[in-house]
């Protein structure tokens, strides 16, 4: 059963890899409740965090209620930079925290998935939103992963206005940001 939803999950991010490179998703612009995003992906995830031993807690915070996202994209996004998270810090602590940043063009909600893990070199860290690329060679023989979920990801995350970035040093795990819009009171207002 464990390989024939892997070989599935490994067939959707293909197709989303390539409905990418043809510009063929649709993102939906969607008031979401923050609190509720969080709590639905850390209920989805908490069962493959006991089983790799790994302590998964959720710091929210009130700063920003709602955002303006796709929900089954957005959702993919976090199962993805927490499933990572999980992946590479086992038996280790998975943090989900949410923040609010004030930009420019507008303000974000930032969902930041830290983890203390094995951490990731400066220099390998651009590789890691390259379809079909891992860190590095080591990480794909240990770790397994076909190199698609953070592509697709940072993808997903700008076609929804947003970005993912990452915080990271060998030995001091990582931290990756999603960043979405905070849902304005006009959106508010429509929803």
């Amino acid at each position: 059963i464990n390989a024939a939803r892997h070989l599935n999950e490994l067939l959707k991010d293909i197709l989303d890899q390539s409905r990418l490179n043809a510009d063929r998703i649709v993102v939906k612009r969607e008031v979401l409740p923050v609190v509720g995003m969080v709590a639905e992906v850390q209920g989805l995830m908490l069962p493959s965090a006991r089983a790799a031993g790994v302590n998964l807690t959720v710091q929210p915070s009130a700063a920003a209620n709602y955002v303006v996202a796709d929900h089954v994209r957005l959702r993919q996004c976090l199962i993805n930079l927490i499933g990572n998270a999980i992946k590479f810090a086992p038996r280790g602590n998975v943090t989900i925290k949410t923040r609010i940043e004030e930009r420019s063009r507008g303000d974000a909600v930032i969902f930041d998935v830290a983890d203390d893990g094995i951490g990731i070199a400066k220099s390998d860290q651009d590789r890691l939103f390259k379809p079909f690329s891992q860190a590095n060679e080591q990480i794909s023989q240990i770790y397994g992963g076909a190199g698609l979920g953070l592509s697709i990801a940072r993808e997903l995350a700008r076609a929804m206005g947003g970005d993912i970035t990452v915080v990271s040093a060998p030995g001091e795990g990582a931290t990756f940001s999603l960043s979405v819009p905070v849902a304005s009171p006009k959106a508010l207002q429509a929803a």
